[in-house]
């Protein structure tokens, strides 16, 4: 509208798509709680630890593998931490899995999508949109802003004043209890934390 075009796009609303979640560990499931309130037609689950299984539940949850969210889910949602099992576990193949009118949708870690895939797949016309907020290098400045149904953000999913605070918080009593020697409460698994290593990005 700021460049004088008036262009209204139809949509689907979420009552009427298959939502596929990838990673129901606490933000996942948090996602997939939230989606049980707009009375999606289904929600994919997919994560590794069976445990996770009991803690979610609900008549349109279906657990279910990932090839079968990436043929059959409308929009995906990814929520997961960067490992060697995860980096690029969605390349070039999985997206030409999914439906070309599917959104794909990724605000946990940038390396998990293959983002020259993303864009070369993008560019042929496959998928109706993606949004991504994490990149494997950031500032982001690769040719997917050059696609304009990709939505691009700055890695702004934590960025609101409680959370900036709460996390400075946490990070703070974390450091007095090691200075203590008392047992620490937020450790990061050692495969997230080694990748991130060998990838030059802090652990967050």
């Amino acid at each position: 509208m700021r460049e004088g075009d008036w262009r209204r796009y139809y949509g689907q609303r979420l009552c009427d798509c298959i939502v596929g979640v990838i990673g129901a560990g606490r933000i996942g499931k948090s996602v997939v709680n939230h989606l049980l309130h707009f009375s999606c037609k289904k929600i994919l689950v997919n994560d590794i630890d069976q445990d996770i299984r009991r803690s979610i539940n609900g008549s349109t949850i279906e657990w279910c593998d990932k090839d079968h969210i990436f043929r059959n889910a409308d929009v995906i949602s990814l929520h997961l931490p960067l490992t060697h099992e995860t980096r690029n576990l969605i390349d070039r193949a999985q997206i030409c899995k999914m439906k070309p009118s599917a959104f794909l949708i990724n605000t946990s870690r940038g390396g998990i999508i293959n983002e020259v895939d993303l864009y070369e797949t993008m560019r042929s016309g496959h998928l109706a949109g993606a949004a991504i907020d994490v990149f494997e290098e950031e500032p982001y400045r690769g040719p997917l802003v050059t696609i304009k149904r990709c939505i691009l953000t700055a890695h702004m999913g934590s960025m609101s004043q409680d959370c900036r605070a709460r996390m400075e918080i946490e990070a703070t009593e974390e450091a007095v209890r090691y200075a203590r020697g008392q047992p620490l409460k937020s450790l990061v698994p050692e495969e997230e934390y080694e990748i991130q290593k060998m990838s030059g990005f802090g652990v967050s």
